[in-house]
């Protein structure tokens, strides 16, 4: 398995954060549009090329969001309601999602097994995850679901931290 580390700034106007392998080498960087309705975030590899466009579908029921490669529509990430823990469903590729969510520890699933493990750093400065992907897997795809997540859950802390406080 590839090793993958992503730390997030924690004092930012707007989503902005690199991806590290385990060099320590950042190997993708990524950032949110400020002004934009619903969740916009762009994907760079290390030269400054967009390697995924990921959008928030604003109109849904459930979160959803879509993951992009130019024009080409490559994976769609939804969110399912159930009685007790949320799953996730990754359209394009089939996969899902299962595990603690909320504590940042989880598995991405194929059908050919595990496409990726996600387990958070406890002890850091803002948020941290190592995220190991299957050398066979696409890893750059594996990654923008993994930031996919990580923004609904951003998302639903910010809203339920609104409602309690105001």
């Amino acid at each position: 398995m590839n090793r993958y580390y992503i730390r997030q700034k924690v004092f930012s106007w707007r989503d902005k954060f690199s991806v590290k392998d385990e060099n320590g080498e950042d190997v993708f960087h990524v950032e949110g549009e400020i002004i934009s309705l619903g969740k916009k975030l762009h994907m760079y590899d290390p030269q400054g090329r967009e390697v995924f466009y990921i959008a928030q579908k604003i109109m849904s029921f459930r979160p959803s969001y879509e993951i992009w490669s130019g024009n080409n529509l490559i994976a769609k990430v939804t969110k399912r309601i159930t009685l007790f823990t949320p799953e996730y469903y990754v359209e394009g590729p089939g996969w899902s999602v299962e595990g603690s969510l909320g504590a940042h520890n989880y598995r991405i699933n194929g059908n050919n097994g595990t496409v990726a493990v996600v387990r958070k750093a406890w002890f850091s400065w803002g948020d941290s995850y190592e995220i190991s992907v299957g050398k066979e897997v696409n890893a750059k795809l594996a990654l923008a679901v993994v930031i996919v997540i990580d923004a609904v859950l951003a998302s639903e802390n910010d809203s339920a931290a609104f409602s309690t406080t105001y």
